[in-house]
């Protein structure tokens, strides 16, 4: 039983009749989720048992665009919320939290004390969960993209977790590109050194002065080997911890789910409003879920590093050239600046 399958009980099946097969796949509820247009009431009730089926197997972001094509139609609050658990457990954090929002001022016409609850708690968690960035000390007219789309410079950006490219733009400097990776509920500083466009044009003043040496290059090749393998070795057993994580989480899932259906009857909303019997099981369930995710994220993240470390070792190892770095310094008297060129 799916985190989310307890959920279900927010827009019950009476709201669009009884659940029956879904008609057409998918990718064609996805394509139609894409048109700037409001389905019929049939293709918002297709919409909305396709989201069901989709939040059962944690499919987060096709049930998320499933309901997103049924709210539409039927704009409740019952549905926001659902775009808004799926936009979150899909890492779009910004997404969830303004689809939490609009569920909230829904409420302000037609309360629900349950679900008030729920969006308020909901609403608190994003917000404590979203990454900041901050860009200190750029001069006036900057502008700002952020993964090609125009931002606003304000005093802290908000950003869903994850990678993210910058590209920074300022009259009289040269452009500053940059990639960063936000963490969940974090706030980074990025000092953005930006080269005026006099220094970066200005033309050597002294003689290039060369300073052939061997050991550099052979100092960069070694740390490119063993570093690698430092890499490797961690990546793999962070790989394999994450990997025992998962592996414990989904069998306390499978446990738990027998555990709770047995008890239940199989109910798939048991969890909504457990008594006693139930809460501790539905909350250790909640625990594994979060565990096995958690599992996930650190495999994946091992399993990168790994391959980066083999792959830091191998260009040491057979592809780094044999000739030492040819070292070549240059500068300019009349503006104090010096420039560093290296070659091999």
């Amino acid at each position: 039983m799916a985190l989310g399958g307890w959920l279900l009980v927010l827009a019950p099946s009476s709201a669009w009749g009884a659940e029956e097969s879904v008609g057409g796949s998918g990718s064609e509820i996805a394509r139609e989720g894409s048109e700037e247009r409001v389905p019929t009431l049939d293709e918002a009730r297709q919409a909305f048992l396709a989201g069901r089926k989709y939040m059962k197997n944690e499919q987060w972001l096709e049930a998320g665009d499933a309901f997103a094509l049924a709210v539409r139609n039927k704009n409740t609050p019952g549905l926001r919320y659902y775009v808004g658990i799926c936009r979150e457990n899909d890492g779009r954090l910004l997404e969830a939290l303004e689809s939490y929002e609009q569920a909230a001022e829904l409420l302000k016409i037609a309360p629900s004390g349950d679900l008030d609850a729920m969006i308020s708690l909901a609403i608190e968690r994003v917000r404590n969960t979203i990454p900041w960035l901050v860009l200190p000390g750029l001069p006036r007219d900057t502008s700002l993209r952020i993964d090609g789309e125009r931002v606003a410079l304000e005093e802290r950006i908000a950003l869903d977790p994850g990678n993210h490219s910058l590209l920074i733009q300022a009259p009289g400097f040269e452009e500053y590109a940059e990639s960063i990776l936000l963490s969940t509920g974090a706030t980074q500083v990025l000092k953005a050194e930006l080269v005026e466009l006099e220094k970066a044009n200005d033309q050597s003043d002294f003689a290039a002065l060369p300073l052939n040496d061997s050991a550099p290059h052979d100092r960069l090749r070694k740390g490119l080997i063993w570093g690698g393998v430092g890499l490797g070795i961690t990546g793999f057993g962070v790989g394999a911890f994450g990997l025992a994580l998962h592996s414990s989480g989904a069998s306390q899932i499978n446990r738990l789910n027998e555990s709770i259906d047995e008890v239940s009857g199989g109910n798939d909303s048991a969890c909504f409003e457990p008594g006693e019997e139930l809460a501790q099981s539905c909350t250790d369930l909640e625990s594994a879920l979060k565990k096995k995710q958690a599992g996930t994220t650190t495999l994946v993240v091992g399993s990168v590093a790994a391959v980066a470390g083999a792959a830091s070792a191998i260009i040491g190892h057979y592809f780094w050239p044999e000739s030492a770095l040819d070292v070549r310094l240059g500068g300019s008297a009349s503006s104090g600046w010096f420039s560093l060129q290296k070659t091999f």
